[in-house]
């Protein structure tokens, strides 16, 4: 889903004026992030947390590697991190 931006599900709402079905993009960012900060956030997602309650660990060694690897250094660089973001709004349609 957050892949194609939240355009696949069937969306049940009546779209706000001027936005039709397409989502509302923006995006966030935070600064002064070292790898450890990064990986920190990611543990706090749900998503994460669910799978580990699952008994999946997402960031196991081979991953966390691979993002040390693209982070770059010894991974205590700061870094301005920047997060997409996707929204669909819409009303509910009068019955």
């Amino acid at each position: 889903m957050v892949d194609d931006e939240y355009r696949a599900p069937t969306f049940r709402l009546d779209p706000i004026e001027g936005r039709a079905h397409s989502p509302f993009e923006f995006s966030m960012q935070r600064r002064r992030m070292d790898l450890d900060d990064y990986l920190l956030y990611i543990t706090s997602w749900s998503a994460y947390q669910t799978a580990k309650d699952k008994g999946v660990e997402l960031l196991d060694e081979a991953t966390v590697q691979e993002f040390a690897t693209a982070w770059g250094g010894d991974g205590k660089e700061v870094k301005t991190v920047t997060y997409p973001i996707f929204l669909r709004i819409g009303k509910v349609r009068p019955e």
